[in-house]
């Protein structure tokens, strides 16, 4: 077959034949070995437009009937495809087309990176809730912290604590702390965990400053003059006399008809404890004030001097000398400016 091929173009309105020859092996690069130039290759070289006619004689070549109009809409169409504008389309669609497949990426590392972290944490609450239930958690200790005055005792009975159950799932947390709570002298309450089999119950509790006398009782307040128990028997702290007592409820404030008096006197009783010093009685009756270190050994003063002997130690070092010389009966009188006598009068 010949790969010549003859060209006839034409207008709509009248038919003008214009016939060129052509070697369509320049154009396709034909050589011996290839197969020829196929109808496929011709038409699409020339555009769909176009109609293939064979000759009659043999085939032996082929003709072409090409409309100019389909020629022009090819050329425009071409030339519209390799445009700048049309580049910059093309590439302005490349590049959102990069930006889903990137957005795309993401999403989908996201996803399996929550998807492992979920795994994880799966995998660990179902660790720690196996370790929860093991027996070796089962509570077998109760143990109590930072108590004074009530035993170990007291407070595991007033905490109505059992030593069972789990340490992580039965610990009676909130229980505990509501029944100590209500104590007047539990300050702070908190409860913890001890591994592996241990709870523990840490308190902090308010303290015993002083005593009223009350008739054959004695009402017991703490440093901010909260009344905690009323007791039968003497408490072992400071006893304030001379002193009436208009209302002693328990955990709520002490109120007397001395307010002053008792004010001077809890300032007596704060320099007492920071000075580490420690009076059994104080008779707070009127200006003069009796503190008694024993029972036949006094100091005699104002609230007010007695305040500043203990502050600057001279108290201390007077009442140790006598210790030293055995003598445990007499007065210490007090006076202004640092003065200070004794008299072995009581």
């Amino acid at each position: 077959m010949s790969d010549d091929i003859r060209i006839l173009t034409y207008d709509e309105d009248d038919l003008v034949d214009i016939e060129e020859e052509i070697d369509l092996s320049d154009i396709f690069d034909v050589d011996e070995t290839s197969d020829g130039i196929s109808d496929d290759d011709i038409l699409g070289l020339f555009g769909q437009g176009g109609t293939l006619v064979y000759s009659e004689d043999d085939m032996s070549g082929k003709t072409m009937v090409v409309n100019r109009a389909d020629i022009k809409e090819q050329e425009a169409a071409e030339q519209e495809a390799f445009s700048p504008e049309k580049q910059k389309e093309d590439l302005r669609e490349e590049l959102a087309g990069d930006l889903k497949d990137i957005d795309r990426e993401k999403r989908k590392h996201r996803h399996s990176h929550i998807i492992i972290k979920l795994a994880f944490l799966l995998l660990g609450t179902a660790a720690l809730a196996a370790i929860a239930f093991s027996p070796i958690f089962t509570i077998k200790n109760v143990k109590v912290e930072g108590n004074r005055f009530y035993t170990d005792e007291q407070i595991i009975n007033m905490s109505e604590v059992k030593a069972e159950g789990n340490l992580f799932l039965n610990a009676q947390k909130g229980l505990i702390r509501k029944n100590l709570k209500d104590n007047v002298y539990f300050r702070k309450v908190n409860v913890r965990r001890s591994l592996p089999n241990t709870l523990v119950i840490e308190v902090e509790e308010k303290e015993e400053l002083a005593a009223l006398v009350y008739g054959d009782k004695y009402v017991v307040i703490d440093d901010n003059s909260e009344v905690l128990r009323i007791a039968k028997i003497d408490p072992e702290v400071t006893v304030l006399t001379g002193l009436t007592i208009k209302k002693m409820d328990v955990g709520q404030t002490l109120e007397v008809e001395e307010r002053k008096v008792f004010r001077d006197t809890l300032a007596t009783l704060y320099a007492m404890r920071d000075g580490d010093f420690y009076f059994k009685r104080i008779e707070a009756s009127g200006t003069r004030v009796n503190a008694y270190m024993y029972d036949m050994m006094k100091a005699e003063g104002t609230s007010g001097q007695l305040r500043d002997a203990i502050e600057k130690g001279t108290l201390q070092k007077v009442v140790n000398k006598l210790m030293k010389k055995g003598i445990k009966r007499g007065t210490v009188i007090l006076g202004d400016n640092n003065y200070i006598s004794f008299s072995p009068a009581v």
